[in-house]
């Protein structure tokens, strides 16, 4: 029973994992594309990446694990929700830096939220093998995040959109170990 859980805690810190690093350099890739300033974008981008880093912990803690990612995952789902709509609407363009702000800030987050949470899903002596095939697989789908940014709208959206809620549902799915109770 132990085993099944951790197997299906790694398969959804997998996903999650390349769900984040994915969408981070999208994100980063895609700046040139997004209408409105790209210097203006890609500041904001950043403020929101290093608020994020710095609010993750007492939010985790706020929230807890689970709740925290899930969250986040939503936000950077629900931004990117808004992100699509900006890009076909040439009324919203004034309104695209705090959308950038916010998907940039819920990828961020869950990101910093995935590397804290590794330790209250898995065993310490699980912690190694659990990063390293996280890293690998991660690595290896992040590869292709130039490519999708590349592709035409409004493919890099809709990944974006999509990879995000799926990582939303399944963050839910997460069980701690009975140990760590």
């Amino acid at each position: 029973m132990r085993e099944c859980l951790n197997l299906a805690n790694l398969v959804i810190f997998v996903y999650s994992f390349v769900t984040a690093s994915f969408n981070y350099y999208l994100i980063t890739f895609n700046m040139k594309y997004i209408p409105g300033d790209v210097f203006t974008n890609t500041i904001v981008s950043s403020v929101a990446e290093a608020v994020a880093t710095v609010i993750s912990a007492p939010l985790r803690n706020a929230l807890g694990p689970r709740n925290s990612l899930t969250s986040m995952f939503a936000v950077c789902g629900i931004a990117g929700v808004f992100l699509w709509i900006a890009e076909g609407n040439e009324s919203w363009v004034n309104e695209i830096p705090p959308i950038i702000l916010a998907a940039k800030f819920g990828i961020s987050a869950a990101f910093a939220f995935l590397y804290m949470g590794t330790s209250h899903y898995f065993d310490s002596r699980y912690m190694g093998t659990v990063f390293g095939i996280c890293n690998i697989i991660c690595r290896a789908a992040t590869i292709t995040s130039p490519m999708v940014a590349e592709a035409e709208f409004p493919i890099p959206v809709i990944s974006l959109i999509l990879s995000c809620f799926v990582a939303t549902i399944l963050s839910r799915f997460l069980r701690e170990p009975r140990t760590k109770k």
